[in-house]
């Protein structure tokens, strides 16, 4: 009787690093990028630190070709920049709450996941936590902005019945500021639409926040007693 021996795989691609221009293989420089591989122990789990190298070593490393390599690194950095924009919209959504009352949280938790209301304190710090390493990691480059105090103003602007209708990031000066909302009002305005003035770590987070007010404020409407904020 054969037997079959399973052989795991050393290494897996983490993605495309634009900030590494050495490779830690064969020591060329000057490289446009460089592919994040992460090492594996004998059971397939990522172990050690990361190793950045050029496209052919890493091909020679996997076993695979340079397509190949190029193809996964480059499906690898879309999970990542996938996963960080859920970690902003975590935070996004949040932060904001972390030191809040229990019914405060209770009351977060219920805008964004209407169907579930269960005890939100300890899920919403697990999600934070995750959240937070996500975006401060800095395998695929620096780390990425996660805190309260980086929180930009987003100008969303909604109809009568609440769909986003656009969302900006509203500029530091007063005159950039000034001209974003005549051109607000000149696209937008006349028709019932409404802008607010979100705080948020992304575009898409703001417009996340913005649903989520609106969906309490809704339930509010339909059940007064319900949930108090």
């Amino acid at each position: 009787m054969s037997t079959v021996r399973r052989i795991t795989p050393q290494w897996i691609v983490k993605g495309v690093v634009d900030d590494s221009d050495t490779c830690e293989c064969c020591g060329r420089t000057n490289l446009k990028r460089t592919v994040a591989l992460m090492p594996l122990d004998a059971e397939g789990n990522e172990e050690g630190d990361v190793s950045y190298y050029g496209t052919s070593c890493a091909a020679v490393a996997l076993g695979w070709s340079q397509t190949r390599v190029a193809n996964a690194a480059g499906a690898a950095t879309i999970k990542q920049e996938s996963r960080d924009e859920w970690a902003r919209s975590i935070i996004s959504r949040y932060a904001p709450w972390e030191f809040a009352t229990p019914r405060e949280m209770q009351a977060a938790w219920f805008s964004y996941n209407p169907h579930d209301s269960g005890p939100a304190s300890e899920r919403v710090r697990v999600l934070l936590a995750d959240a937070r390493a996500q975006l401060a990691d800095t395998t695929l480059g620096p780390q990425r902005p996660h805190t309260w105090g980086d929180f930009r103003p987003f100008l969303v602007i909604s109809t009568p019945d609440g769909r986003v209708l656009n969302c900006v990031p509203v500029p530091a000066d007063e005159t950039g500021r000034e001209e974003m909302h005549r051109a607000a009002r000149n696209r937008y305005g006349g028709r019932g639409n409404r802008p607010v003035t979100l705080y948020a770590l992304s575009a898409e987070s703001a417009k996340d926040v913005f649903y989520a007010a609106r969906q309490l404020d809704l339930y509010r409407q339909q059940r007064p007693r319900a949930v108090a904020l």
